[in-house]
């Protein structure tokens, strides 16, 4: 198990967790594709200034919400396994834009944010100032 985050609960390296499911060693199936894409996209939306927690692709994720309800930054409880390119926790900011063909809202991830050993790790409210 990862160290324990600032939020209160253990990240990990993607470590097999009661719930998940185990989609084999093989492609999932079309059904569990799109299960898990419709998860991953509806994670980025939430309440007005909600900071909201997921656990998926067997890690937990902690999100915070704009006024909009949208998604600002992402916060990985995981090093995934890749700790000299991941610190654990570590952030990504995201970005939203229109697409310019038809308008629709899309999200962009913005930068990593890897914290050194003893670094303070920054309250996810702070990202929205």
């Amino acid at each position: 198990m990862g160290q324990i985050g600032r939020m209160g609960f253990r990240g990990t390296s993607g470590d097999k967790q009661e719930g998940d499911k185990d989609l084999g060693g093989g492609k999932p199936s079309k059904g569990a594709q799109d299960n898990l894409r419709a998860r991953n996209n509806e994670r980025f939306r939430g309440k007005p200034w909600e900071m909201k927690e997921v656990r998926l692709f067997g890690y937990d994720h902690v999100l915070q919400m704009d006024g909009d309800g949208k998604a600002v930054v992402e916060r990985h409880l995981t090093d995934h396994g890749k700790p000299r390119e991941h610190s654990n926790p570590h952030d990504h900011i995201i970005k939203w834009y229109k697409r310019e063909r038809d308008g629709k809202e899309c999200l962009q991830w913005g930068k990593r944010i890897n914290y050194r050993e003893g670094e303070r790790i920054p309250k996810l409210e702070e990202f929205l100032q």
